[in-house]
C-alpha cells in the first residue's frame, strides 16, 4: 500500500511539475 502511495505521489508531483496546479482539477481526481 505505501509503494502505491508513494508512485501516486510521485505522480502528482510530476504532474504538477507538468502543469501549474489546479486544486478542483487535482482534489476532484485525488479524492475520487
Amino acid at each position: 500500500m505505501s509503494q502505491y502511495f508513494a508512485t501516486l505521489t510521485a505522480a502528482y508531483e510530476w504532474l504538477k511539475a507538468l502543469r501549474p496546479p489546479c486544486k478542483h482539477y487535482y482534489a476532484s481526481h485525488i479524492e475520487t
